[in-house]
């Protein structure tokens, strides 16, 4: 212990020392400066940076999902596969649906009542399987399991108060939640950012979902699901198909 201070003793003579030259006493106080000046800039970046808990993102404390909950809006799901898009839009009404599907310009027309699918053939309504390519990502249930196991990254804020939240999950969580398969890799995790309005809402939901198609298909595939909406408690309730 006496040693240390013998030894803490000497610096400080020292650099009394060292700052009885002109040239080197400019030099430490340019030092002090840039040390004062960083220290500054990293409190004020940790003063904004908010550390949330697990269970508060898993209640939605960033975000609500209420109105999507309520049923009835507007919708546009897009699904992207190696540059080809196929988009998806209609209303929903409870567990109603109209929509159109486009793909390479051809539209197509259906209808979905609680799971039951409708498709418009030359103006018959016939009974398909459902039509959404990558269902499963579509289905609210497993959007909602898959934000609660998804890792909080980072929140943008925009001046007409929209908010961008970025969230990253595992293709293991993945798997495991959209095909009910237990498997452990060691993989890139895939991205989710959510777009939310003034009330925050979430508005957008975005999967960059390339490790998860590159495990499931093979590798050099890409995958992106965007999921749009809007009119909030705007849709009226819509006759079924004759």
């Amino acid at each position: 212990m006496k040693d240390k201070l013998t030894d803490l003793k000497k610096i400080v003579s020292n650099f009394k020392e060292l700052i009885k030259n002109p040239r080197y006493r400019a030099i430490t106080i340019l030092i002090l400066y840039i040390f004062f000046f960083a220290f500054i800039i990293i409190s004020l970046r940790t003063s904004n940076t908010k550390n949330y808990t697990q269970k508060e993102l898993n209640n939605n404390y960033l975000y609500s999902l209420n109105k999507i909950k309520s049923n009835n809006y507007h919708y546009k799901y897009e699904v992207d596969l190696n540059n080809g898009k196929i988009m998806y839009e209609g209303d929903r009404y409870l567990e109603k649906e109209k929509f159109i599907k486009t793909e390479n310009m051809v539209v197509e027309t259906y209808y979905n009542y609680n799971g039951t699918y409708l498709k418009e053939i030359n103006n018959v309504w016939s009974k398909i399987d459902n039509p959404y390519l990558y269902k499963e990502f579509k289905d609210f249930t497993n959007l909602e399991e898959i934000l609660k196991n998804a890792t909080y990254e980072s929140k943008t804020e925009f001046n007409d108060n929209h908010n961008i939240y970025t969230y990253k999950i595992s293709t293991t969580s993945l798997i495991k939640i959209v095909e009910n398969k237990i498997v452990d890799l060691d993989d890139i995790p895939n991205t989710i950012v959510l777009t939310t309005n003034e009330d925050n809402e979430v508005t957008n939901i975005e999967l960059d979902l390339v490790p998860y198609i590159n495990y499931t298909n093979g590798e050099n595939n890409e995958l992106k699901i965007i999921l749009s909406y809007s009119k909030f408690g705007e849709i009226e309730e819509f006759a079924d198909p004759d």
